[in-house]
């Protein structure tokens, strides 16, 4: 029913037991084309337990789904863009996009099934190393 993809961000973000995989621990709500409380639009909201997790879904136009998921970021705790590109070409356009790294943004490839970069929640201290860790991989 649900893609390869969306059981295992539910299993990543849903779950007691990260890394083993356990089964979901939480009541999960999976919203489609919902409204936040500042009247922003998003694609899919999944709410499992206290934690919130924002999916914009888009074919192309990398950017705007960035900056969209920018604006929503203060309302989850983990924020993904879920793009129809491949893995290889997805990460070969993120490497214009360094704001997406510095805000802790997740990327999925539908093409692929794939979680391609985990998000990171809204702590600091999580979103620093993130950051530095792609700045890294970016100047490579």
């Amino acid at each position: 029913m649900l893609d390869e993809w969306v059981r295992r961000l539910l299993l990543l973000h849903c779950t007691r037991k990260y890394p083993f995989y356990s089964d979901l621990e939480y009541p999960i709500k999976i919203k489609t084309h919902t409204f936040l409380e500042s009247r922003l639009e998003i694609d899919v909201l999944i709410e499992c337990g206290k934690k919130r997790i924002i999916i914009e879904l888009k074919r192309s136009d990398l950017g705007k789904a960035i900056k969209q998921v920018i604006r929503r970021r203060k309302f989850a705790d983990y924020v993904y863009v879920a793009v129809d590109l491949t893995t290889y070409d997805l990460l070969g356009v993120l490497r214009n996009y360094p704001i997406a790294f510095e805000n802790g943004i997740g990327f999925i490839s539908t093409k692929d099934k794939v979680i391609v970069l985990k998000s990171y929640s809204k702590r600091v201290d999580e979103s620093v190393r993130y950051g530095d860790m792609l700045t890294y991989f970016l100047r490579g």
